[in-house]
């Protein structure tokens, strides 16, 4: 399931898409909010203001026996 999210609402390592491109958040932010991320086709960086929104979507990998694996496992989200 892929949401919507401010920039601002990632967490490092969470993965979404801009412009057909798969980009992964960093650890790395600046006195702006901005945070650094990488694009994960061709390993360009990129600052992204706290206030771009961007459509999360996991990117998945395969294991030895050819399963498919999220690159991030989301955590579920219990409703009090």
């Amino acid at each position: 399931m892929s949401t919507m999210n401010y920039i601002e609402e990632l967490i490092p390592g969470d993965t979404f898409i801009i412009d057909s491109h798969y980009y992964i958040a960093t650890t790395d932010f600046n006195k702006r909010g901005a945070k650094f991320c990488i694009n994960l086709h061709d390993g360009t960086c990129k600052w992204l203001d706290p206030s771009y929104i961007v459509k999360k979507s996991p990117v998945y990998i395969l294991d030895t026996d050819n399963n498919i694996i999220p690159l991030k496992k989301e955590q579920d989200k219990i409703n009090v």
